[in-house]
């Protein structure tokens, strides 16, 4: 009977250990999603605000890298 309480304790707990993780990679998985959804989204902005610059003559190198949305996993928006 002490047995089976022992193995039964130990299955809840890896249960639940298994089941925080699981909720864990949900939810960056759920951040990553959203990342990539905002990036793609300030890109295509971006590229469509560039065709003009593109189809024009003059010469020179657009780059916006810096108005990128950043992938940030521990913030709490």
């Amino acid at each position: 009977m002490e047995l089976m309480m022992k193995t039964t304790g130990q299955a809840s707990l890896e249960m639940t250990l298994a089941m925080i993780g699981a909720l864990l990679l949900v939810a960056a998985g759920a951040k990553v999603y959203l990342w990539i959804n905002e990036r793609l989204i300030s890109r295509q902005q971006a590229y469509e605000a560039s065709r003009v610059v593109a189809g024009s003559t003059q010469p020179g190198v657009f780059d916006n890298s810096a108005s990128q949305v950043r992938l940030d996993l521990f913030s709490g928006d």
